[in-house]
């Protein structure tokens, strides 16, 4: 039943989306736009697509290799070779060298596509806004991103629903393996949709709206804290816009009167969510101190968030001195842990040592000052998705899924395009 559904739900969106591709130029954005509705199908069947096929990699990943195949031949090579990529490049040459220490090769070649999709999916979404403007290429993304949500209502109208793995309650996430990665799709339509208010904003708006009703239906704890700086800024930014200084003060006293009510109703239901974030502000515990020490409440906070951390830095710290260096290597905590490592940063450190986790850092950072040059109509907004990705990789690993990848790429090259003096967009 539920697998009828999805190719029906698949191919009804498949039409619309190439009937949108009129009057679109270049084949960037057309590929583009089939590469990322192609992974939202085959996850949404991952009863299927998720099972190994070749040497370890699952239908998925083979998809995503075909796609950075395919991409290299669509992408005139001279993008290959933009000085913006260099760090992403070291970054891959920083895993090579590693693993020489675990020796995965299914480890390395997974790292190699996945720095290598969101090198190319960047570059598609670059290209395409050079050659179509901002405006079309977010009205194609958008479309793309219906099949997900509509999914995801299908999935709450027939019951196909998820438990959560540790508070007993319910997830609504569309067909998905899990609440993490659909949740990034939320915030990838999130940030769409603020992106697009310029242009159409009648129409952003209702996709905020969407996008904003599929994390809470997604409940995924961390996706919900990364999307309010996103949301913080719409709020004010509406605010100002509609209403005269006069007139926004009483919007600001409403909305906090109207926030602190659904506090007071919805309280339970919140502190039971976040009753780890009280815990550890105003609770009696303690983080800071050898993991052996940890009593059993200091050990299930956050999902046992702090206690895996602690365990892969302390495991880290035992290395010699080309482990402390370069990391233990491409996928080496699965012959240390059970479970990964819940903190991209973390995971960098422990698998490509200091120096790989020091080139991620320069890598955000750097985005960060793209995004800061980004022209004044797009800045806050690229700014803000960039500080809710930042979060986002605090609590879980976006880059290591290819929907927490498309993310980070659509916030990169629009940051890229936005530059100062490079754009000129007509609202």
């Amino acid at each position: 039943m539920w697998l009828l559904v999805t190719l029906f739900t698949a191919i009804v969106i498949f039409h619309f989306l190439c009937k949108s591709f009129k009057g679109l130029i270049g084949l960037e954005i057309k590929f583009l736009a089939l590469a990322i509705f192609g992974r939202y199908v085959l996850s949404v069947l991952n009863e299927y697509t998720f099972e190994p096929i070749v040497a370890g990699l699952s239908g998925n990943a083979l998809f995503s290799i075909l796609i950075v195949i395919l991409s290299i031949f669509i992408i005139n090579n001279r993008a290959f070779k933009l000085k913006t990529l260099l760090p992403y490049y070291l970054l891959i040459f920083i895993s090579i060298i590693s693993f020489f220490n675990g020796f995965n090769i299914t480890g390395l070649i997974n790292f190699i596509m996945k720095w290598m999709y969101f090198i190319c999916i960047s570059l598609l979404i670059f290209i395409a806004l050079k050659k179509n403007g901002s405006e079309k290429v977010l009205a194609v993304l958008l479309k793309v991103h219906t099949f997900p949500l509509l999914m995801q209502l299908l999935s709450l109208l027939l019951g196909e629903v998820k438990a959560t793995e540790n508070d007993g309650s319910v997830s609504v996430i569309g067909g998905y393996g899990h609440e993490s990665a659909f949740s990034m799709i939320s915030l990838t339509i999130l940030l769409l949709s603020m992106l697009y208010i310029p242009f159409k904003e009648k129409k952003a708006i209702k996709f905020l709206f969407f996008s904003v009703t599929s994390l809470v239906l997604a409940n995924y704890r961390t996706s919900l804290l990364s999307a309010i700086p996103l949301l913080v800024k719409f709020v004010f930014a509406y605010a100002k816009a509609k209403f005269n200084s006069q007139s926004r003060i009483y919007i600001y006293i409403y909305i906090s009167l109207f926030t602190a009510v659904l506090l007071v109703i919805g309280w339970g239901s919140i502190y039971e969510r976040f009753i780890d974030i009280f815990d550890l502000f105003f609770g009696d515990v303690s983080l800071f101190k050898n993991i052996k020490y940890y009593s059993e409440k200091e050990i299930l906070l956050f999902s046992a968030r702090f206690y895996i951390w602690n365990q892969y830095i302390a495991e880290f710290l035992t290395g010699d001195f080309f482990t402390l260096l370069l990391g233990n290597g491409p996928n080496s905590w699965e012959d240390y842990f059970r479970v990964y490592a819940h903190n991209t940063f973390v995971s960098y450190l422990f698998e490509y040592g200091l120096f790989g986790l020091s080139v991620l850092f320069y890598i955000f950072i750097l985005n960060l000052i793209a995004c800061f040059k980004s022209i004044p109509e797009f800045r806050s907004t690229l700014v803000l998705g960039l500080i809710g990705f930042f979060i986002l990789n605090q609590m879980t690993m976006p880059l290591w899924n290819i929907e927490g990848i498309i993310l980070y790429s659509i916030l990169v090259s629009f940051s890229w395009y936005y530059q100062k003096g490079s754009v000129s967009e007509k609202n």
